[in-house]
């Protein structure tokens, strides 16, 4: 692991609340919580390259293949942003909330899920129709 990368996993601490339901540990919220932070760096990064690439297509509409090109590739990096947004925003109530750790880090992974499975169907297409 690099020096911004959280360590002390060495031994999970897990902790019940008063209804018997799993929390986790400080340890195991630092990385929940830095994850939370770069799912949600990424999606915002996403989202301002795929407005950037879909303003380069709207200003490229005199070249049509190009033009719409660059509009779909904006249009899924704006996509795959919204979500990691939501994926950091949920893996972050992980650790500011008690009660539903487990539910809300079940939310995170659908999410991520989502995100990895738009990317893969926008690639299908895009290597299917030669973008």
């Amino acid at each position: 692991m690099n020096a911004t990368t959280p360590t002390n996993l060495s031994s999970p601490t897990p902790q019940h609340t008063d209804g018997g339901r799993y929390e986790f540990g400080d340890p195991e919220n630092e990385v929940i919580a830095h994850t939370a932070r770069r799912a949600g760096t990424w999606g915002s990064v996403s989202l301002v390259l795929g407005l950037l690439q879909m303003l380069a297509g709207f200003t490229q509409l005199n070249q049509p293949g190009t033009a719409l090109g660059s509009i779909l590739r904006g249009a899924v990096a704006i996509i795959v942003g919204v979500i990691f947004r939501k994926v950091g925003d949920s893996f972050k109530r992980v650790v500011d909330t008690r009660g539903d750790d487990i539910g809300n880090l079940m939310e995170a992974l659908r999410g991520l899920s989502s995100a990895f499975q738009t990317q893969i169907v926008a690639v299908g297409v895009a290597v299917g129709v030669g973008l």
